[in-house]
């Protein structure tokens, strides 16, 4: 399977949609403090027909400072190091791309976890039903990548109910580090709201298990399910809707706006890409009593993003039923 094979790449996030497809999404599934946010930056911009064909608008070129949270189609990458046992100090939180990368996990194989999924606002109203899809992949083999799915149940203004939810594990990190892609799907359909149920069960519930993927055929025809599954949601109906998607690649290298690898927590917030309303990580701090993002300067505010956050620890691989035996028969 090729890393563009099933990108979903002619499926574009909230945030991409014309004007006038937007609107008609929002009232679909309505959003009706959606729509006015909508019909109030159009206003000025000329009638919504013009403002979305015409002249070819995309929302981000127009938007104000009061957009939603889901409206963004950038990310930013942030960095938590692991802590301490019963640590209840504020932790600063540091860009991905200014970290020391641990190159001792050259070869090493690591546990991939989803430790939080924050929704501050998603299309529609209250409960959202969300698919997860990630893809991970050697970056110098850019060209095969593995895929897992799960769905959450979340409300606005929550967090899904994880702490360490299994995505990857027994991946070996190469030597130019591993790449991580994921995207977020609204569902908005009932029938497939029904259907997600199955990512909560059995096989989907434990992540995918990469140690030995080489020689395990069931992994590719796994992965190509999962791909399958996100496209034929988006495809199905407009209501279902790509909200956030992005990649990260993890290398060794120090070169400007890459990430390092290391051992620790990352975070992918969805932030407006303009200079105006640039991200400044240091105005927040992760509380672990709370495991929450807050306002460094008040110690309590939430950050109004959406985002996730992703565990990398590293394991060890499980030793060969052969060397075992070996092991075992030695006097």
């Amino acid at each position: 399977m090729t890393l563009n094979e099933y990108t979903d790449a002619n499926d574009p996030v909230m945030g991409d949609l014309p004007a006038d497809e937007l609107l008609a999404v929002l009232e679909e599934i309505g959003d009706h403090e959606a729509i006015a946010w909508l019909r109030k930056e159009l206003d000025g911009q000329g009638s919504l027909a013009i403002a979305a064909t015409d002249f070819g608008f995309q929302l981000p070129q127009i938007l104000g400072g009061d957009a939603p949270p889901w409206q963004y189609t950038a990310h930013v990458f942030g960095y938590i190091p692991r802590l301490s046992a019963g640590t209840t100090q504020s932790v600063a939180i540091v860009d991905a791309s200014n970290i020391v990368a641990d190159r001792s996990l050259v070869g090493a194989h690591v546990h991939i976890t989803l430790q939080q999924l924050r929704v501050a606002k998603y299309p529609g109203n209250g409960r959202h039903q969300i698919l997860l899809d990630c893809g991970v992949f050697d970056q110098r083999l850019k060209e095969r990548e593995l895929r897992f799915s799960r769905s959450y149940n979340v409300l606005d203004g929550q967090s899904a109910g994880v702490a360490g939810d299994p995505l990857f594990s027994g991946l070996k990190v190469g030597d130019i580090g591993i790449g991580l892609r994921c995207q977020t799907v609204n569902v908005k359909n009932e029938l497939d709201e029904e259907f997600l149920q199955v990512l909560n069960s059995g096989t989907f519930r434990h992540g995918l298990k990469l140690v030995g993927a080489a020689i395990n055929p069931a992994i590719i025809p796994f992965t190509e399910i999962v791909a399958a599954t996100t496209g034929a949601f988006l495809k199905r109906t407009r209501r279902n809707r790509k909200v956030q998607e992005f990649r990260m690649g993890l290398d060794f290298e120090t070169p400007p706006f890459g990430a390092r690898l290391a051992l620790g927590s990352y975070l992918a917030v969805q932030v407006p890409q303009s200079v105006e309303q640039a991200f400044d990580w240091s105005a927040w701090v992760y509380l672990p009593e709370q495991a929450a993002i807050v306002s460094k300067a008040d110690g309590k505010t939430l950050i109004n993003h959406n985002y996730l956050a992703f565990g990398v620890q590293r394991v060890e691989p499980p030793v060969s039923r052969k060397k075992a035996t070996v092991a075992h028969e030695r006097p």
